[in-house]
């Protein structure tokens, strides 16, 4: 398709530059030019270079630390990858601990110590407080001379000042007959109390 193009009057070159422009738009012909377009391809590849990428979390282990009437102290070991250019800091780590069928026996969280290196990966250590919301879900398990699976179901917050991102996890473990009697289990027919 061709656009009928008659020549302006003697104008400056910007006015007839833009005219012509205008008329190409008009006619849906316009294509920005090469040098346009790989300037523009090159801005949008380093804004999404800059742009940050999200931290891996791997559990690596749970590990109940302390047990009493009030609640369990449970250790979290989370290995943090950062692939950014910048240094990045464990906010928060929070999760519940369910057992295995699924009842939840307490939540708790704790601000671990710490921070992420730029391109590098860190161990990120939590002792986290949780006290007891339901510990009458432990009295299915009495009857059983074994221990007391259990699930920590958690997210650990990642970022900095301005950003975070909460990143899910689940560990695993087990609560042992020592460990129910020390949570004031005495009391249950099954422990003789």
């Amino acid at each position: 398709m061709s656009v009928p193009f008659t020549k302006p009057a003697r104008r400056s070159s910007l006015f007839r530059t833009s005219a012509l422009c205008a008329r190409l738009a008009q006619a849906s012909l316009f294509v920005p030019s090469m040098p346009a377009l790989f300037v523009a391809t090159l801005a949008s590849a380093s804004l999404l270079a800059c742009a940050p990428q999200k931290p891996t979390v791997t559990p690596v282990a749970a590990r109940v630390a302390a047990v009493a009437n009030t609640g369990l102290t449970l250790d979290v070991d989370l290995d943090v990858h950062n692939p950014n250019s910048f240094p990045l800091i464990a906010q928060r780590v929070e999760g519940a601990i369910l057992l295995g069928n699924g009842t939840e026996l307490g939540r708790g969280s704790a601000t671990p110590p710490g921070s992420i290196p730029s391109k590098g990966s860190a161990r990120i250590t939590t002792r986290l407080q949780v006290p007891w919301s339901n510990l009458g879900a432990l009295a299915p398990f009495l009857l059983s001379a074994g221990p007391v699976p259990y699930v920590f179901r958690g997210q650990a917050t990642i970022g900095g000042d301005s950003l975070n991102v909460q990143i899910p996890f689940e560990l695993s473990g087990a609560l042992t007959r020592d460990q129910l009697l020390a949570a004031g289990l005495r009391g249950f027919p099954a422990f003789g109390g």
